[in-house]
């Protein structure tokens, strides 16, 4: 047995793991293995202690259209991770993500994808442009401040998972309100800010009432303001040196 888990950690067995559903959770994977047949449709590597996902590493499974690499230690996923796959399902929740995997290598697979309990922040445009065959999107249990207009976006959004999340309700989070409470998780009350919404229903609260600066912006938009002023200031004062 002890064979057996050091080859699977290092990569190094000389047979070929064979079969479409392959399970290896519990198995102190630092990696996604290189024996595992290129007929793999399921693959799943939960509770191993896989850190990174890198270019090209799932491209000896053409057919894998399954993956779970859930509480491992993921920090980084490489641009090209699911590059050569036929992913339409991928579960990567309770890692340490920071940012959001580019999908674009499989946009015309990907229907479900779970990064729930991570450490996003932010889910850009960019992140989102081109995946219109998503259905389902978990993204609860992260640090997400704000996020684009996800409806026009995805246009096959079936369910958004946006739950256990204290939000700023303002401006940033009007996507949301698109959304009905069969096509949405949230929190029932996640109004976090500002203080009048605090005690709320998310579905009793009106656009209007969310369509509000978000906390932080009139601070940003005086210290631009100041910055120009300065910049504008020494400018002047330079040309002035030099008239004199």
């Amino acid at each position: 047995m002890f064979c057996l888990w050091v080859a699977l950690c290092c990569g190094s067995l000389q047979f070929t793991i064979s079969g479409e559903a392959i399970d290896l959770p519990n198995q102190g994977l630092l990696e996604i293995p290189k024996n595992i047949s290129a007929a793999t449709t399921y693959l799943n590597l939960d509770y191993n202690e896989i850190q990174i996902l890198r270019n090209d590493g799932l491209a000896h499974l053409p057919n894998l259209q399954h993956l779970f690499v859930q509480h491992n230690q993921l920090r980084i996923i490489e641009k090209h991770a699911f590059r050569g796959t036929q992913l339409g399902r991928i579960l990567i929740s309770n890692n340490q993500l920071r940012h959001f995997p580019y999908l674009l290598d499989i946009n015309e697979t990907l229907k479900t994808i779970r990064i729930v309990d991570n450490g996003l922040r932010v889910v850009k445009e960019e992140h989102l442009r081109g995946l219109e065959k998503l259905e389902n999107l978990y993204l609860s249990d992260n640090d997400i401040y704000t996020i684009p207009d996800i409806k026009t976006l995805l246009p096959m959004l079936a369910h958004f998972d946006f739950a256990n999340m204290a939000l700023e309700c303002c401006d940033k989070l009007l996507p949301l309100t698109s959304f009905t409470n069969e096509t949405l998780d949230v929190r029932l009350r996640p109004c976090s800010y500002p203080p009048e919404l605090k005690d709320e229903i998310w579905w009793n609260i009106s656009k209007e009432a969310i369509n509000k600066p978000c906390p932080g912006a009139f601070t940003t938009f005086r210290h631009e303001a100041m910055c120009h002023a300065v910049m504008n200031n020494s400018s002047h004062q330079v040309r002035t040196r030099r008239i004199a």
